[in-house]
């Protein structure tokens, strides 16, 4: 037999063979992947999962009354939270909503979270798409919307809206003192219009002139007896906010003496004050046109004096306080959402048409989310059709408008938002989420800038609710 001497070349055969203490390879398949990252509980998370179940442009046709308008859920959740006075409890309401649907998937730990087991983030993604009627994260993330509207917007603009506390006859008697006192603070003059009190004994000044005036309440005084109100003010304005309310209601801190036009016009949510820190105790009062466009209030022969930035004086020679800066801001960031999403707008249709039982059904009626039709057409003539930047409808709600009617999307957002006390604060968010611009001293210009004073962006959010039913809409990309 012929020996290989050490400088042959082996063979094919034996150049294949390992020795038996080389340890053996493995192959990719041996490795376990890599758990999936976590993600970070924020807004955009919420995105995220819209986006991913295709309802990042869900939208709802309605015919209410003589209206038919359109509903995008997306834009209207970034219109509330952007205009939220406390950004974080506004967050944390709208997650909590959709928190246990998640925890079939998910995997929460603080601020973070990931899929369950050895999924990764395209198999939950997939497996909650299909998933989704009966897990119902769609159903809860509109119908916490359409809360918001319910038991914030409507209240501050109707008085029928929100629902009491059983506890007897809660029906607040305007105080007498009330009215009375504001007439002493300023001198039974509109600070506003300069209309001299009608019943005053005193001649107005040349070239003014006399007529009704009204004490009006700046945060509606029903609403100290209905506590769902209550806790979505918390949610939208701080855990401390309107904390003395219940027995402030009727104090003079609460009110303005106003022309009747202008009174009706502020009820309406067409105009607000802001109230903005210049020292200790001290605040400059300005006047905020909220209706889109800036287009001017309903307030007849007043509207020339309800001027964009027009500065107000409050009491300049009484010692009674002036209006409370925290209930002024308050009303103003109501006030810019009411009219971002065209809220305001319907309302105004309902007291016309009489129709406001109907609204209330539909208010209160369940999101019904269909997710084998057709993706729905845009309306005619509404920025859905002519908007090249919108994007189409993924998923489509029952709705009770046919295509052709003309629709309102969009978004319109008020001044800069100051912060509880009037003085502009920054956001405190979540770990991981993006803190808020605060106005500053060079701030962009108004037509650049959102309601939270910072720069306005066009992208949509979104975000979700649990057991609560609402809904809304808003009209083409504006600003204050």
């Amino acid at each position: 037999m012929k020996r290989r001497l050490s400088s042959e070349k082996p063979t094919e055969k034996s150049a294949r063979q390992k020795p038996d203490d080389e340890p053996p390879k493995h192959t990719i398949l041996d490795t376990p992947p890599p758990p999936p990252k976590p993600k970070v509980i924020d807004v955009h998370f919420i995105r995220e999962v819209l986006k991913e179940m295709g309802l990042a442009s869900l939208k709802e046709n309605e015919k209410f009354g003589s209206l038919k308008f359109t509903i995008d859920y997306p834009a209207l959740f970034t219109t509330i939270l952007e205009s939220a006075i406390d950004e974080t409890t506004m967050f944390q309401y709208f997650f909590t909503e959709i928190k246990g649907p998640l925890r079939k998937y998910m995997e929460i730990a603080g601020t973070a979270i990931q899929p369950k087991g050895k999924m990764d983030w395209p198999a939950t993604w997939k497996e909650m798409r299909e998933q989704d009627e009966r897990t119902g994260i769609s159903f809860l993330f509109c119908n916490s919307v359409k809360a918001v509207i319910r038991d914030l917007l409507l209240p501050f603009r109707d008085g029928r809206a929100g629902t009491r506390e059983d506890r007897g006859d809660t029906q607040k008697t305007r105080s007498t003192t009330f009215r009375e006192e504001l007439h002493i603070r300023e001198a039974s003059k509109c600070p506003i219009t300069g209309v001299l009190s009608d019943a005053s004994t005193e001649d107005p000044a040349p070239g003014g002139f006399k007529g009704p005036l009204e004490g009006a309440h700046i945060i509606p005084h029903h609403l100290t007896s209905k506590t769902n109100v209550y806790t979505m003010i918390k949610n939208f304005a701080g855990e401390n906010a309107l904390k003395d309310f219940s027995t402030k209601s009727e104090h003079v801190s609460n009110g303005i003496l106003m022309d009747v036009n202008c009174h009706k016009a502020f009820d309406k949510l067409q105009w607000s004050i802001q109230a903005t820190s210049t020292g200790l105790d001290t605040y400059e009062y300005t006047v905020r046109r909220t209706r889109p466009h800036q287009k001017a209030p309903d307030a007849g022969l007043a509207t020339s004096h309800l001027t964009e930035g027009k500065k107000l004086v409050f009491g300049a020679t009484s010692t009674l306080a002036k209006p409370n800066p925290e209930y002024c801001n308050l009303h103003l960031a109501v006030a810019g959402v009411a009219q971002a999403v065209g809220m305001a707008e319907i309302l105004d249709v309902v007291d016309r048409d009489d129709d406001y039982e109907g609204f209330m059904a539909w208010l209160n009626r369940d999101v019904h989310i269909d997710h084998e039709q057709p993706q729905s057409k845009p309306l005619e003539g509404s920025a859905i059709e002519t908007g090249s930047n919108t994007p189409p409808t993924q998923a489509r709600l029952g709705s009770g408008a046919p295509p052709g009617d003309v629709g309102i999307v969009g978004t319109i957002l008020p001044p800069s938002k100051p912060g509880p006390s009037g003085t502009s604060k920054p956001i405190t968010p979540l770990p991981g989420t993006t803190p808020g611009y605060g106005p500053s001293s060079k701030q962009p210009p108004n037509d650049k800038i959102n309601a939270s004073g910072r720069p306005r962006s066009d992208s949509c959010g979104s975000e979700t609710h649990k057991d609560v039913k609402e809904n809304t809409y808003n009209q083409n990309s504006i600003v204050y």
